[in-house]
């Protein structure tokens, strides 16, 4: 199991133990716990910018994974 974490190394330490505790009441571990420092910015336009067709499901980003027909899914053709 693993879990994606973005807090400060206090902050993933609790985490880390609570979920721990958790986890083994249940029979399960953490193998292996990852902390990334990435820019609040960053993270915003990442989710800000994505959009789901609503006909096909198909996901887009407006700026890292545009449909070629700005609207448009790229498979189906419509709108």
């Amino acid at each position: 199991m693993i879990f994606f974490v973005n807090a400060s190394n206090h902050e993933l330490l609790t985490f880390y133990v609570q979920l721990d505790e958790m986890l083994q009441k249940q029979g399960a571990k953490i193998d292996k716990v990852l902390n990334f420092a990435i820019d609040d910015a960053i993270l915003e336009e990442r989710i800000t910018g994505r959009w789901i067709h609503p006909s096909s499901g198909r996901t887009y980003h407006t700026k890292f994974a545009p449909p070629k027909v700005p609207g448009v899914d790229d498979v189906r053709k419509h709108e």
